[in-house]
């Protein structure tokens, strides 16, 4: 079934969950749904002084697994990227990938925190991250995506649980923002030396339905380097 938010399309348990947060404060469930069979369906466009691409991206909930003692939640991605989620000391975090050569999930050395729950304002945690689109363009074009030597900190903030916004999967109410910022150096020109790129992503998640918007921007203009933004937002939502 397709799912469509409260007010153009009636969403039973999306409604329960609204309902249910005047009551109660939300729980990180409400705004990262893990059950089996849960699809999503999204657009990715990144823009740039030298690139503006569109591409779709799916994700969907697979089955839970048990390691060691340990349960996780699997995430499969169109791209063939399995994510393998856990809640651990009061947080959601991602503690391991599968990538489509690899035969069993690399586990990571330090999870990256996704929410903490419950999720409250003020909030905050760090997370590792990475260049999305940050490129060198002279004397030959090369992405930083997967450069380790690149990894920055980011700090991630709970700055609203009622938050609204509109994607081509529809309207949604009472969602929770999350905004990042992180500094990175590069050495974007020899002559005038390191540079600094900062880098912001914002993040809605709707209740019931999880991750319905990301903005990422990565400021730097060169004439080696340029940097530019990413925007990936829901196309709908099934279960």
């Amino acid at each position: 079934m397709n799912r469509r938010p409260a007010g153009r399309v009636a969403l039973p348990l999306v409604a329960a969950v609204v309902l249910a947060a005047c009551s109660q404060r939300p729980s990180t469930d409400d705004f990262f749904p893990l059950q089996p069979g849960l699809r999503w369906n999204y657009e990715v466009h990144e823009h740039s002084a030298v690139t503006d691409a569109r591409r779709e991206l799916s994700i969907r909930n697979l089955g839970a697994e048990t390691r060691e003692d340990r349960r996780y939640t699997r995430r499969l991605a169109s791209d063939g990227n399995e994510y393998w989620l856990e809640v651990v000391d009061g947080r959601l975090q991602r503690s391991g990938l599968r990538t489509a050569i690899d035969r069993e999930p690399r586990l990571d050395i330090t999870p990256l925190t996704v929410l903490k729950m419950p999720p409250e304002v003020g909030q905050a945690w760090e997370i590792e991250t990475w260049p999305y689109i940050l490129e060198r363009i002279e004397p030959f074009r090369e992405r930083f995506s997967q450069d380790r030597s690149k990894r920055v900190e980011m700090r991630m903030q709970v700055t609203a649980l009622d938050a609204m916004v509109e994607v081509p999967a529809g309207r949604f109410e009472n969602c929770l923002r999350l905004d990042g910022e992180a500094v990175l150096n590069v050495l974007a020109d020899a002559r005038i030396g390191a540079s600094e790129v900062p880098i912001t992503q914002t993040e809605w998640y709707a209740p019931g339905v999880g991750l319905v918007l990301l903005e990422r921007e990565e400021k730097l203009d060169t004439l080696q380097i340029v940097g530019g933004k990413v925007r990936m937002q829901l196309l709908s939502f099934e279960d």
